[in-house]
């Protein structure tokens, strides 16, 4: 997939929906998340993703996936969040 397949759809949105729903269905009632997809072109320039939470170490985390093509950069985070 090129980057300029995806500059001027919905494709992000899609594809946190998708892995939402997917998601959803692995995760305890326990828990929150938050699915975050950011896609950049690659086009010789530096991007930096920071995030910064209030939670309780020793129950919510973090993780980080990165997809590269040619043309651009794919990035999920998935934060989860304990609730009780």
């Amino acid at each position: 997939m090129h980057f300029a397949d995806c500059s001027d759809s919905n494709v992000c949105t899609v594809l946190n929906n998708e892995l939402h729903n997917r998601t959803r269905k692995l995760i305890s009632k326990r828990y929150r998340f938050v699915l975050q997809v950011i896609l950049a072109e690659k086009c010789d320039h530096d991007v930096q993703i920071a995030s910064r939470w209030l939670w309780n170490e020793n129950h919510d985390g973090h993780c980080t996936v990165n997809v590269e093509t040619p043309t651009m950069n794919a990035t999920v985070i998935f934060h989860t969040l304990y609730m009780e």
